[in-house]
């Protein structure tokens, strides 16, 4: 691992205004057809991703962005997002992890409404994929054994990522562009791990919370496998003392979100 200095460079990207309109988009984006006044939990990415960006591409993190991917997320949430609020994120370099096929960077977010209280914070990873690496990485091993609290099949759209990119504001070209996803060594476009993500949570939401997203305390994952637009996922997941452990299955079985876990409120 190659730690930072003492005292990190601080990154500032917003604030951005939050509407109505907004949250409508990004609930289409995940494939959520209810109108809803409060904005889901994983809205925090229209801040966050292009927050934790100004690290990446401002240089804090000395890696090739062309070949980033979205490693893992931890967050915790503090306050629902409204209409009106205005969100603003800090971002800092925590460390750099040097792995055989590249680097994993570790990014510290903090997402504050215009009174100054925290809304959303805690770590975002991307991994920088090596000059000659596919971005294979060691198969994660499933973690759920014994009787599941749910089971359930999550299609996905053939358009999901562009959806996606439109409601979260994270047009990455990956997500969007099936030529340059081609150049920088994918199949083609990929979803973004935060949609994979939100509709993950949407499913566990739906089958073990009764559909409510404030009971949403904290979300944390590793995104493990790449993700096609189009593709249908399985959902798993099991009740863990005061949360939810759960993983994401690709069609081929193996996990395109591995670790992953919601504490309830």
């Amino acid at each position: 691992m190659t730690a930072t200095n003492a005292e990190p460079k601080q990154r500032s990207y917003g604030p951005i205004d939050v509407s109505a309109d907004e949250i409508g988009s990004f609930n289409t984006g995940i494939n959520v057809d209810a109108i809803t006044d409060v904005a889901h939990p994983m809205f925090v990415s229209k801040v966050l991703i292009p927050g934790s960006a100004q690290v990446l591409f401002k240089g804090d993190a000395k890696v090739d962005v062309q070949r980033i991917v979205h490693a893992g997320i931890e967050m915790h949430f503090h306050k629902p997002i409204r209409p009106g609020d205005a969100l603003s994120c800090r971002s800092h370099l925590l460390s750099l992890d040097e792995k055989p096929s590249g680097k994993l960077v570790n990014i510290a977010v903090s997402i504050e409404d215009a009174a100054g209280d925290t809304v959303v914070d805690g770590i975002t990873r991307y991994f920088s994929r090596g000059g000659g690496s596919s971005g294979k990485k060691g198969e994660p091993k499933p973690w759920l054994n014994g009787d599941l609290s749910m089971d359930v099949e999550v299609p996905t759209k053939d358009d999901q990522s562009l959806l996606y990119a439109v409601g979260s504001g994270d047009a990455f070209p990956i997500h969007t562009d099936d030529n340059f996803a081609k150049m920088v060594g994918l199949p083609g476009v990929i979803m973004h791990g935060m949609c994979t993500l939100a509709l993950s949570v949407n499913a566990v939401t739906n089958a073990l919370l009764d559909g409510d997203d404030a009971r949403v305390a904290s979300v944390s994952t590793r995104f493990a496998k790449i993700v096609l637009p189009g593709q249908v996922l399985r959902v798993t997941a099991t009740r863990d003392g005061d949360g939810i452990r759960f993983e994401t299955h690709k069609p081929d079985g193996k996990l395109a979100l591995s670790e992953g876990r919601i504490t309830v409120r």
